[in-house]
């Protein structure tokens, strides 16, 4: 399918596209997509019961913006509209209505209650029940932030919906993932600092040095050492890095139980991580946090549930562009598209 008139759409851009670099959307995810249905229906994204402005007569010709003694119509903003969130826009509004067109075809449909459900999960996200904080003045907040105006917004809400109902019967949480979470978050910790290097001589000859220090010089050679020479993101705090849970595994397996045989102020061998090398300080072992399985385990299978949702959801969203192909008409908005297609790419 073809994108219809530039007017319609830049009716949705110029109160859903407030921010200054709406392209850094998460929300924005995948390639190449399309199937887009005309832009004059797409737009049509307001939650169920809402009343939407119907557009003036005259169309393109309406002013649209005076900017000191000038009047702007639509049609004069369009082009500087699409090249700025135009591709984001096109992104946004192909996932929203082929993941509601996959649901139809399965014989569903998104529902208020379904709509409402994802405001919910926006708010708990934002922990507002226990900061105390009103759910409506933190969503608005994160709107404000994010530049979401109520069109964008309500696509948004849309958006997460579909997916979420997509993905809802592939999302299990198995007993064993809910042990290895508990592990994870309350087992026992190593408080580590990490100095990496390009070569396996060069990780050899820092070890080298360290290991003929006692444990204060050591530790304060460590620090300086990550500081001037690792290669890791660490370098810059002397090293640190998060407590590691030896059964996270999040962390290459040779790192986890290199340190897991490890005790504060010791370090490891020289670990091969492909294709960098690395060596570790042990500054603190954290013991176990004492919370048993069973007084954290419906937390625990909610966040585990959320998460698969979110990758399934991700996983969903890249499909959609991946197997969809849009036919871009107008230059503008053919400039921000392959731009963003170009930034996807690096």
């Amino acid at each position: 399918m073809r994108l219809a008139t530039m007017g319609a759409v830049c009716i949705g851009w110029m109160f859903a596209c407030g921010c200054a670099d709406s392209g850094a959307s998460s929300d924005a995810l995948g390639r190449e997509g399309a199937g887009l249905r005309a832009s004059e229906r797409t737009v049509q994204v307001s939650r169920p019961g809402e009343t939407r402005q119907q557009p003036q007569q005259g169309g393109s010709a309406v002013p649209a913006a005076v900017l000191g003694s000038e009047t702007y119509t639509i049609a004069q903003i369009a082009p500087y509209l699409a090249e700025a969130f135009g591709g984001l826009v096109i992104e946004e509004i192909l996932i929203t209505r082929t993941a509601e067109a996959e649901l139809a075809r399965m014989g569903r449909s998104l529902t208020a209650a379904d709509l409402e459900r994802e405001r919910a999960e926006l708010a708990d996200a934002l922990d507002v029940g226990r900061s105390g904080v009103n759910p409506e003045q933190a969503i608005d907040s994160v709107r404000r932030a994010r530049g979401l105006g109520p069109e964008r917004f309500g696509l948004l809400v849309r958006r997460t919906a579909a997916l979420r109902k997509l993905v809802s019967d592939e999302v299990s949480v198995t007993d064993d993932e809910i042990r290895l979470a508990h592990a994870v978050r309350y087992g026992q910790k190593r408080r580590v600092r990490m100095f990496m290097a390009a070569t396996e001589r060069e990780a050899a000859a820092a070890l080298a040095e360290l290991r003929g220090l006692d444990g204060v010089s050591r530790r304060a050679r460590f620090i300086q050492m990550a500081m001037d020479r690792s290669i890791d993101a660490s370098g810059a705090a002397g090293g640190l890095i998060e407590p590691i849970s030896v059964a996270d595994p999040a962390y290459p397996l040779s790192v986890r139980t290199t340190i897991g045989s490890l005790q504060a102020g010791e370090i490891s061998p020289v670990i091969a991580l492909n294709p960098n090398y690395a060596i570790v300080l042990v500054e603190e072992v954290i013991p176990d946090q004492g919370v048993s399985i069973e007084a954290v385990r419906q937390s625990l299978a909610s966040d585990l549930r959320r998460r698969q949702e979110r990758l399934l959801m991700e996983r969903k969203a890249r499909a959609i562009l991946e197997t969809s192909s849009v036919t871009i008409i107008d230059p503008s908005l053919q400039w921000s598209w392959r731009s963003r297609e170009s930034r996807r790419e690096q």
